[in-house]
């Protein structure tokens, strides 16, 4: 079942940003910030805030409404003094490494300007449908009196639903600046994973 309703997500991706580019113009859209985990709390806990880069093509389809296929990734650090504390609160001294989460998404967003009075500058809320895989690296414990070991984790993948809001700001005829926060949630078979992404980047007409 999952395997039907990620090929039907991509398929509507694909279709999606197909039919738009028959439309008006084209946008490439680059973006770079900070990400933050929300859920499960362990990850929240034991996991540091990470980095978030992401790409998007973007076709208008009427004014002030775009239709956006967006990549991103994200990339979150485990706590290694965090973990290494909780190991010396039962008197095991250990060396930990390993166990960065990374997130690999796609997702089909639509994009409504708030204000079309000033062309190209305005606020916005954006959201949409798409999946997301998730993959933590095995943690690596050396030294001590456990000796070497290694804690496999199982990957993740499902769909997810984002929304967000934002700011448009252009300073020349084809490219101008953005800023986007956004709420991530993904819907995978143990606990969910939610996340927010906070970038700024550019906007380049094509």
């Amino acid at each position: 079942m999952k395997k039907i309703l990620l090929v039907s997500l991509s398929v509507l991706m694909i279709a999606g940003v197909s039919s738009a580019s028959a439309q008006m113009g084209k946008k490439l859209t680059l973006g770079f910030g900070l990400s933050f985990l929300q859920n499960p709390d362990t990850f929240q806990d034991y996991w540091k805030r990470g980095i978030v880069g992401s790409g998007a093509i973007g076709f208008d389809l009427i004014p002030g409404l775009s239709l956006h296929g967006m990549l991103e990734y994200n990339s979150f650090p485990l706590d290694e003094e965090k973990i290494e504390e909780l190991f010396s609160l039962v008197g095991v001294a250990s060396n930990i490494d390993g166990a960065d989460i990374s997130v690999y998404s796609g997702f089909v967003m639509g994009k409504l300007r708030l204000l079309l009075a000033m062309p190209g500058t305005s606020p916005y809320a954006i959201g949409g449908v798409g999946f997301v895989s998730a993959r933590i690296e095995d943690i690596k414990i050396g030294g001590g009196s456990l000796g070497d070991q290694t804690i496999e984790f199982d990957n993740e993948t499902g769909p997810a639903v984002t929304l967000g809001l934002g700011f448009d700001l252009r300073f020349a005829p084809k490219i101008g600046l953005y800023g986007e926060v956004r709420y991530v949630r993904c819907f995978f078979d143990s606990d969910n994973l939610e996340y927010i992404p906070l970038k700024a980047g550019v906007m380049i007409d094509l």
